[in-house]
């Protein structure tokens, strides 16, 4: 082997290298962005953003949202629609009988008719 084939070697395989480790960095930043920022917002940044924007304390704030989910998870357990105009429409559906497949324990198993809880969103929030 030359020494200009060598050479070219040596380049080639410090190029790959240096494509893994810049995949590297990279993958590692976007799992840093990942673990610092969610997009979830949660009851607790709910009631702190309600009373910043208010001014209103935050203990106020959360009697109040738990009293609204509540009475959303009662009524609508209760068969009743919740419509909030600008908002949307908290409803329950009929899910029909049928029956599902347990494919690791292979079985098959009848899964009875039930109803679950939904929400539709009004044109306007969808707009936003």
């Amino acid at each position: 082997m030359s020494n200009f084939e060598s050479v070219n070697m040596i380049v080639k395989t410090a190029k790959k290298q240096k494509k893994t480790v810049k995949l590297l960095c990279q993958t590692t930043i976007a799992e840093k962005i990942k673990s610092t920022y969610d997009p979830t917002m949660t009851r607790a940044d709910l009631n702190q953003e309600i009373s910043r924007k208010n001014k209103i304390n935050t203990t106020e704030v959360s009697v109040i949202t738990n009293a609204l989910f509540e009475i959303i998870k009662d009524e609508t357990t209760k068969g009743n629609k919740i419509t909030l105009k600008g908002f949307g429409t908290f409803k329950t559906k009929k899910r029909a009988a049928k029956k599902v497949q347990l494919i690791k324990q292979k079985k098959t198993i009848d899964l009875a008719a039930h109803f679950i809880p939904t929400f539709l969103p009004s044109k306007f929030f969808l707009k936003r």
